[in-house]
């Protein structure tokens, strides 16, 4: 009995290890002095921005659009 449970308690920990030797997917897109307007995803026919335009559709939902020079100007 007491091997069962330790044979059932490191099957059960056996997923935890080797979620470990995943990495994360995380993409960082930084621009300079890009507005709103400038990409596909948002409506610019002139520009053709293909890439961009398809990670649109995954992060529109979680975008947060901030001012970065918001930041610089003093108070």
């Amino acid at each position: 009995m007491y091997r069962l449970l330790i044979l059932l308690a490191f099957a059960h920990l056996t997923p935890l290890v080797s979620a470990r030797d995943t990495q994360p997917n995380v993409i960082v897109v930084i621009t300079d002095d890009q507005g709103y307007g400038d990409v596909g995803a948002h409506g610019n026919t002139m520009i053709q921005t293909p890439n961009l335009d398809r990670l649109a559709c995954f992060v529109e939902p979680m975008l947060k659009i901030r001012d970065s020079n918001e930041s610089l100007h003093a108070n």
